[in-house]
């Protein structure tokens, strides 16, 4: 989770769109400020986002050597108690880096839990699957339409399910795609008021991981 200090009650302000706002809004004190430093917490861990960003190869690596140790412990350990309480405590400590370092990211990103992309190729309808989206991109499974799907490739996606009360259009731009059948679209032409809706969307799918 994403926090920054309120400048008037000096209390933790918690979201985790704080890397995308520019100014926010204290839920205890109601004072309105500007987003500058904003950390990163997760368990019991607290650190300085910037801190973690100029660092994020070195934890990237401390991570995958601890996800190498976990399988070590757990290959080797089988039902000695001494493992089992290693691998317990080792697993909390790779949770929580991994969640500090998804505090890196520039967007929060969410998955498309029960959700679908309607979208056309040469004027035929396809549907692919929502596989995560964030307030300005998505990226879907289209199966084996992905290799229509070219990078730079001008698209209107409308998505639908999950927690939407009606379906949502909106114009987008095909970023990368291959990998796992699945492509990135990057949102465009968004006003203000699309913006919100879409953060409000996101934090709701959010709340419901």
């Amino acid at each position: 989770m994403l926090k920054t200090e309120c400048p008037n009650c000096k209390d933790w302000v918690y979201s985790p769109l704080l890397s995308e706002l520019t100014e926010t809004e204290c839920p205890d004190c109601g004072f309105h400020f500007p987003v500058s430093e904003v950390y990163v917490s997760a368990g019991p861990y607290s650190m300085y986002r910037d801190i973690l960003l100029k660092n994020v190869h070195k934890y990237m690596k401390l991570l995958r050597e601890a996800k190498t140790e976990m399988a070590e412990i757990e290959q080797r350990g089988g039902q000695d108690r001494g493992y089992r309480e290693s691998a317990m405590s080792l697993n909390i400590f790779i949770k929580s880096l991994e969640e500090l370092l998804n505090g890196c990211r520039d967007r929060l990103r969410v998955p498309g839990v029960d959700s679908y992309v309607e979208y056309r190729i040469d004027n035929t309808p396809r549907i692919g699957k929502l596989v995560n989206i964030s307030t300005t991109g998505l990226c879907l499974d289209a199966g084996e339409n992905v290799s229509q799907l070219k990078k730079g490739r001008a698209m209107t996606i409308t998505i639908k399910g999950g927690s939407l009360p009606e379906p949502l259009s909106l114009k987008g731009e095909v970023v990368w795609s291959g990998a796992e059948n699945r492509a990135g679209v990057k949102f465009a032409e968004m006003d203000e008021e699309t913006t919100k809706y879409m953060r409000k969307y996101v934090l709701e799918m959010h709340s419901r991981k």
